[in-house]
């Protein structure tokens, strides 16, 4: 199973253009590390090539799990999920919990499968079920849809836009046919459009660069099959296993599909900074693709698994692996490894500036590591 890197409402008649143009933003720049520290503020030993430890301990000291790691705009928080389903955010320079945000989720629904994003200018956290909180108070503000009631599968990987004015969310995490995709406006949380449905659509959501393609997970459409005597029950049919869809947010228009072939499927994390081509994790190896002629190239990165974060300049890699971490340029080439031994990486955040990565294990600590002691000197 991967876990990435890492799911009603009335639609308007006039909505705002998705993509006015915008000023330019200055570039991201993340908060500074001691590069030489060797301990968290606990006294206890980093790994090689760590410079912070962050996360809560059980009573017997054993450090907790974390999913659907998030950085904030600035680098300075690490927004996740812990075990028990509550959003944790921690300031990652002081290495201290600054808000533990309960969940509010009736039907139990997979809180772990989710992602944290923060809304563009930092002062918003977005979660699943639509929730949204206020970064600087920790309190709760109007979220996106309806209040998710028992027995649902609400809003999930929420997906903010390059633009900051609107986010995506998937309704159906696991891919049904009646999921969609839903885009909201941040400022007024009202629904812009739908889109999707009867695709299989899921998560991750992955938007391009300049925000005019909006890339997704096809699950696998399950066929009946006789289970010697029992009731037939859906099955993944075994010529699709997962597919990878490219929509246009503007429209909600369906631009491509295509089929993995694959036992698994495509799981898209990254568009480069071109936005010609889209990096998927393909169970234990990265696969790029083609925006325009719609074609797989040559995989590469084999071991990759789980979660993955390009770099910045889009030349390499991090992912996680059964190991630990792996660092592989995107022409294919082998650069780094570096071993994880406190629990299975299930999900990567790169920082905002691309100086620092966030891992978050099973049965660990987040640990932040700075990217430039995961590559060897050039």
């Amino acid at each position: 199973m991967r876990i990435t890197f890492g799911c009603g409402v009335a639609a308007l008649t006039l909505v705002p253009p998705l993509l006015a143009p915008t000023a330019a933003q200055p570039p991201a720049r993340d908060v500074e590390f001691d590069t030489t520290r060797t301990a968290d503020r606990r006294g206890e030993r980093l790994p090689a090539g760590a410079v912070a430890r962050v996360g809560e301990r059980d009573p017997d000291g054993r450090q907790r799990g974390s999913y659907g790691l998030g950085f904030s705009p600035d680098g300075r928080l690490v927004a996740f999920v812990g075990p028990e389903r509550d959003t944790h955010v921690w300031d990652v320079t002081t290495e201290t919990e600054v808000h533990r945000l309960p969940h509010d989720n009736p039907a139990n629904f997979p809180t772990n499968l989710d992602r944290r994003a923060f809304s563009a200018d930092g002062k918003l956290l977005f979660g699943d079920g639509g929730a949204v909180w206020d970064v600087k108070t920790g309190k709760r503000v109007e979220r996106f849809g309806p209040f998710p009631k028992g027995g649902d599968r609400p809003l999930a990987f929420p997906t903010v836009a390059p633009d900051g004015k609107t986010v995506a969310f998937v309704s159906e995490q696991h891919g049904s046919v009646a999921s969609e995709i839903i885009l909201y406006d941040v400022a007024t949380r009202r629904e812009l459009r739908r889109f999707g449905k009867g695709t299989h659509v899921g998560g991750p959501l992955v938007f391009s660069p300049d925000g005019r393609t909006l890339a997704a997970s096809k699950h696998a459409e399950p066929i009946l099959v006789p289970l010697g005597g029992r009731k037939d029950r859906p099955r993944p049919a075994p010529e699709d296993f997962g597919d990878v869809l490219l929509f246009d947010p503007a429209t909600g228009e369906k631009k491509a599909e295509r089929l993995s072939k694959t036992y698994g499927g495509w799981w898209p994390f990254a568009f480069t900074p071109n936005g010609a081509t889209l990096l998927m994790l393909d169970r234990h190896a990265i696969v790029p693709f083609n925006v325009t002629t719609r074609e797989p190239g040559v995989p590469f990165g084999s071991g990759a698994d789980l979660g993955a974060a390009l770099l910045p300049d889009g030349r390499a890699v991090v992912a996680a692996t059964a190991g630990g971490l792996a660092v592989w340029g995107t022409n294919g080439t082998d650069i780094a490894r570096v071993d994880q031994p406190q629990g299975t990486v299930y999900n990567v955040a790169l920082s905002p500036g691309g100086r620092w990565l966030a891992t978050g294990s099973t049965h660990g600590p987040v640990l932040i590591w700075d990217v430039a002691a995961l590559r060897p000197a050039r």
